[in-house]
């Protein structure tokens, strides 16, 4: 017996040849798929239900809340092919629009560590200083304003990696600082 592999000692052993690292591999490809398949399976289940919500609530709105006929599911139905198609046109149009999803990310960076100290003692301005600050670097990316000297890697996203690595823990500080100084504690 040894730790480690050695070359052709199952030879020097008498030991018969073995499939073992051809199943090795086979069993390795089949969980790989697998491993492939539920991910796009959960991905494409979690896109269909945040469209699915989307499609119900634009259709609702328009429907049954701004609607003063009789609601129907053809014009809930409608609501949606409309929305739909108001919903990709910017695909064809500009696709760097759709960076607003990433840079809205950015803006909301401050809302973590209130979600994630939630159940701390805070005062109102440890709310407002993390979700201020993070708005500030949000609009500063937006702007091409965020300081060129805090960016240490190039590429085209090394901009917003670095508001982002640089507005958490400091969004963090800044939701801790008020409760520190004792600064209007509930």
């Amino acid at each position: 017996y040894t730790p480690f592999p050695v070359h052709g000692l199952d030879k020097a052993m008498g030991l018969a040849p073995t499939r073992i690292a051809i199943t090795a591999f086979m069993y390795g490809l089949v969980g790989l798929t697998v491993a492939i398949v539920m991910m796009n399976f959960i991905m494409i289940t979690s896109a269909a239900s945040t469209l699915d919500s989307s499609f119900s609530s634009f259709s609702k709105l328009i429907v049954v809340d701004h609607n003063r006929n009789k609601p129907t599911i053809s014009k809930g139905r409608w609501a949606m092919v409309v929305i739909t198609v108001i919903g990709t046109i910017p695909v064809f149009l500009k696709p760097e629009i759709l960076s607003a999803t990433t840079i809205s990310g950015t803006m909301v960076v401050g809302l973590a560590p209130v979600f994630l100290l939630w159940n701390k003692s805070t005062s109102n301005l440890s709310f407002f200083l993390p979700v201020g600050f993070g708005i500030l670097v949000g609009t500063l990316l937006v702007t091409g304003y965020f300081p060129k000297q805090l960016i240490f890697t190039e590429g085209k996203y090394a901009p917003l990696l670095w508001a982002n690595l640089w507005a958490l823990p400091l969004c963090f500080l800044l939701h801790r600082i008020p409760t520190l100084l004792n600064y209007g504690k509930k």
